[in-house]
């Protein structure tokens, strides 16, 4: 695609033309976009057929973390129930005083914070870089005190957060480092993999992500941490291992069933052919927008080699105008491709309701009341996160959406700002000025 066809003289949708998209796009939760057949369904009738679906007796689950362990180059993983399960029990097998701070970032998942507060830590909000939406040594170095006990950054989209100077910032100051590569399974940069850099690391398997069972989690950790990870997801029992149920440490069931492995087995086998197919795509889309005005598009740096989670898109002067970011988004989905604002929305996690009042369930106020002077998160305490998510908009992407799909989806963003500016200003009552 060229620059004449994107800036195409036809009408956008959103003024009253035909939209791009005559028929939806593979990008929802019912399924659509991702490679389930009949290789899972073998999979899923052979554990029925021997009867076993909790891990314990079965053997899908720990040929999982047999070949995820060996495709990550690492020694060890322990498949758990989720993704947001995979980081409390990471955070768990820190043993870190309850009260201590963990720095993270404020664009992410709930589920990333969910897991500190769980593990009875302090969420200490750092900001990210006005580029990438990710954590960087400086933001993160200036958000530390004496009081952090840990670094929690989150791969984006896709991409590699800068996980290698975080270790080394981590080791300089006696803290540790877990990292949340949810979003980046088998992403690489000239470092390594997403989620070999960490004391632990953390995968979810969730519906979305590249290697799926619906539910699902996965724990990475070095040495001492491993053990101590086994026994916080079952129970604090090390089963096979110790003659009677000694339980060393209180832990939970985080364990997962066969049934979800036999599927992210499966997933896992063609991990290599979903990562191609959402590169092709995606660079479909990058080299369609590389010379046009406006659009940004998440790309990556020299060496890195994405697996694209989700396609980010930002306009810059978005950020100062609400009702333009508005029209932009509307323009979006009448050409029927649907963008959402921001990143789970447009406000940063901080300023969500739980956070705002320090609760987590009832009124008890733990994990803050442990802290001598619990933070108070208030807006603008990361700008550059908080203009990020002002100026960004977000599309899943799967191994589902063709060239031919993502020819469609440049097309409707290079003419998004133009028809939102044009939309809005014939909103505006005669004689009124911006």
């Amino acid at each position: 695609m060229n620059g004449e066809l994107l800036r195409t003289t036809e009408v956008p949708a959103l003024l009253g033309g035909e939209p791009v998209r005559a028929t939806p796009l593979p990008v929802a939760y019912d399924g659509s976009g991702r490679i389930f057949g009949p290789e899972e369904e073998d999979a899923v009738r052979d554990v029925l057929r021997r009867g076993t679906l909790t891990r314990w007796g079965g053997t899908a689950v720990d040929d999982l973390e047999r070949a995820w362990a060996e495709r990550l180059g690492v020694p060890h993983a322990l498949a758990v129930s989720s993704g947001t399960a995979a980081l409390h029990v990471a955070l768990a097998a820190l043993d870190l005083a309850p009260g201590s701070e963990v720095v993270t970032t404020p664009v992410t998942d709930m589920g990333t914070v969910i897991a500190i507060l769980q593990a009875n830590l302090v969420p200490v909000f750092a900001d990210v870089s006005p580029e990438t939406g990710m954590l960087t040594c400086e933001t993160v170095a200036a958000a530390m005190t004496a009081r952090t006990g840990a670094i929690l950054p989150v791969h984006l989209f896709g991409r590699c957060a800068d996980t290698a100077a975080l270790r080394q910032l981590a080791d300089e100051h006696g803290v540790f480092l877990v990292e949340d590569a949810s979003q980046a399974h088998f992403s690489f940069d000239r470092e390594g993999y997403a989620g070999t850099h960490g004391h632990l690391s953390c995968f979810s398997l969730q519906q979305s992500k590249v290697v799926s069972c619906g539910e699902g989690g996965i724990v990475v950790a070095e040495g001492r941490f491993h053990e101590r990870a086994e026994l916080i997801q079952n129970k604090g029992w090390l089963r096979g291992r110790q003659g009677d149920r000694a339980y060393p440490v209180v832990g939970l069931n985080y364990r997962m069933p066969e049934l979800s492995a036999a599927v992210a087995l499966c997933q896992l086998r063609r991990a290599t052919e979903i990562i191609a197919r959402r590169r092709r795509s995606y660079a479909v889309v990058v080299e369609a927008l590389r010379d046009e005005p406006g659009p940004v598009i998440t790309a990556e740096r020299p060496g890195e080699r994405a697996s694209w989670w989700a396609l980010c898109v930002r306009w810059p002067e978005l950020a100062d105008e609400p009702e333009l970011a508005a029209a932009v988004e509307k323009s979006l989905r009448a050409d029927g491709v649907p963008f959402s604002p921001g990143y789970i929305g447009t406000s940063p996690l901080y300023l969500s309701a739980a956070l705002q009042r320090r609760g987590t369930e009832g009124r008890h106020g733990l994990p803050w009341t442990l802290h001598p002077e619990p933070p108070v998160y208030r807006r603008g305490d990361c700008p550059h996160a908080e203009r990020f998510l002002k100026e960004s908009f977000v599309m899943n992407w799967n191994e589902g959406i063709t060239p031919d799909d993502a020819a469609d989806i440049a097309r409707a963003l290079a003419r998004a700002l133009p028809a939102a500016r044009a939309f809005t200003a014939s909103s505006r009552p005669a004689g009124t000025r911006r």
